[in-house]
């Protein structure tokens, strides 16, 4: 419940994150939910409750969608085919993160102590807000469209349904580790390594999943891709259970990553040419 918390409840914030933009100033918006983020991981390593854990956690998932903010920062200070460039970075970025965090807060944990990976977190959102305040141009308030006037409603629920899908994919090896490296006789911090290796191995995947996919759509065609990485990743995520050995199970789980992972970034390509034609 700890680990999911923040992306279930993220995922139902986003939309609300971005209807602000017609209000009030995108990047102090996005300034301000990535400051009150630095903090609550901050927080995270002092307290030593669980229900305050999982509280703490729930609070992020509701800053959560400010990286819509920043979808809508990219969307508008980027042109031609820079925007294509910058959005794939943009959701490179995210992936990397979710999957290269945990490996390396525990390696941290591991050598400094509990507290040392909040604190680490804190000093690099930090940075990242000076970066942003420096070189990230603000931009004019979002039109507030009609809600009437909303195009692919049935559209965005399934695309929405298919991102909240893929983000479990991506997401729930971790928090199940342990449990999966015993199986191949690996425990303490031979485990933990090993863990750190292969998430950073489809990490790689997922970045090269990215592009491909989204490359592919301008010739397969939408629709035939997204059914093209759905297909893909379940049946990389059933052959999991067939793999004998790490090697091959590394392996599999960097297909199924690729794949799916892609599919996310896909999807916001079909959102973005929708919104465009309807305008």
């Amino acid at each position: 419940m700890i680990i999911g918390a923040a992306n279930v409840v993220a995922s139902f914030t986003a939309s609300f994150w971005g209807g602000l933009t017609s209000r009030f100033s995108p990047k102090l918006l996005f300034q301000r939910g990535m400051i009150l983020n630095g903090i609550l991981i901050l927080l995270m390593g002092f307290t030593t409750s669980l229900h305050i854990l999982l509280l703490l956690r729930i609070m992020q998932g509701l800053l959560g969608g400010v990286s819509t903010i920043g979808l809508i920062l990219i969307s508008s200070l980027s042109h031609g085919e820079r925007l294509h460039k910058d959005i794939s970075l943009f959701q490179n970025s995210i992936t990397a993160g979710q999957l290269i965090g945990p490996p390396v807060g525990a390696y941290i944990a591991s050598l400094f102590g509990y507290r040392a990976p909040f604190m680490f977190a804190f000093l690099i959102v930090s940075i990242f807000l000076f970066f942003c305040h420096h070189y990230v141009k603000d931009i004019p308030l979002q039109k507030k469209e009609i809600q009437s006037q909303a195009p692919f409603k049935k559209g965005l629920f399934f695309g929405w349904a298919l991102c909240f899908m893929a983000t479990i994919h991506v997401t729930f090896l971790p928090s199940i580790f342990p449990a999966v490296l015993s199986g191949f006789q690996l425990s303490g911090d031979r485990a933990l390594q090993t863990a750190g290796f292969i998430i950073m191995t489809y990490t790689a995947s997922a970045i090269v999943g990215n592009h491909l996919l989204s490359h592919f759509s301008s010739t397969l065609g939408l629709n035939r891709t997204i059914k093209l990485a759905c297909l893909s990743s379940a049946c990389f995520q059933i052959a999991l259970i067939l793999s004998r050995g790490l090697l091959s199970f590394t392996l599999l789980r960097m297909l199924q990553v690729g794949f799916i992972a892609g599919l996310t970034l896909t999807i916001l390509w079909g959102f973005m040419a929708s919104v465009k034609e309807f305008h």
